[in-house]
């Protein structure tokens, strides 16, 4: 999914602060549902996430991600159609070397030739981290105060992945502890930290498959410059029409 708005028909009359902190995010007792916190993400992670289905129906949104269309860019410039264009080059040429292959092995004598045998010893499989294998990430987040003391503090934890996202919450002491599934490649994760006054901070740690637990360094979250106007409620998510979808309501 390239193209995405996402909106919120009902915005939900409930304060945040007063809903109850859940695994999710918070559980508003108005609609007797979870609540997931959005408003750290960036248009890129929202349509990622988005592409795939969501369990919960209601999120909290800055009013600047609602109601426009979220475009996911290409990173590298490539349109569609040239991306055709060189899988069709592509095809050619290997179709014009199989069948140069083709003619050189008819040209060559049926002279039958001995080959070496080479006794191969096995190899032995290095076992895998089946799929059931779990990495656990653990950190602390704290406050800077304009004078630059950092103590523990309550905070919302999000950990986001290339299309996934994991949430927890900090204890007393600012700690906290997040189970993700085993990474199969060196993976960037992203951990962002955020407090009901909208205080956040975030850092960026790799994932590689040897990893069985990650202790982070200190997420160190300060107050934002300015205030974003929030808001809650139902999600609704409209669908922006592809290339060929577009080209056929021109037909008809």
């Amino acid at each position: 999914m390239r193209q995405l708005a996402i909106q919120i028909p009902k915005p939900c009359p409930e304060r945040w602060d007063g809903m109850q902190p859940t695994e999710q995010g918070r559980f508003c007792a108005n609609c007797q549902k979870a609540v997931v916190d959005y408003t750290a993400l960036s248009d890129r992670e929202l349509l990622r996430l988005f592409s795939q289905p969501v369990v919960t129906t209601c999120g909290r949104f800055r009013d600047d991600q609602l109601n426009r269309t979220l475009v996911l860019s290409d990173p590298i410039g490539v349109s569609v159609w040239q991306r055709w264009v060189g899988l069709l080059t592509m095809g050619l040429f290997g179709w014009h070397i199989t069948q140069g292959q083709s003619v050189q092995t008819r040209q060559v004598s049926s002279q039958t030739v001995e080959r070496p045998y080479f006794s191969v010893a096995e190899i032995p499989v290095r076992p895998t981290a089946g799929s059931g294998a779990e990495l656990v990430v653990s950190g602390r987040v704290v406050l800077a105060d304009s004078g630059g003391n950092l103590s523990p503090v309550s905070a919302d934890v999000m950990i986001s992945g290339t299309r996934k996202l994991w949430l927890a919450r900090t204890d007393s002491s600012g700690a906290f502890v997040v189970t993700i599934p085993h990474q199969t490649e060196i993976t960037e994760l992203k951990v962002r930290a955020y407090t009901s006054d909208r205080s956040r901070g975030q850092i960026i740690f790799n994932a590689s498959p040897s990893d069985r637990s990650i202790t982070l360094d200190d997420v160190v979250i300060y107050a934002p410059e300015l205030k974003a106007n929030i808001t809650a409620g139902g999600i609704c998510l409209v669908k922006s029409p592809s290339r060929w979808q577009k080209f056929w309501q021109k037909l008809f």
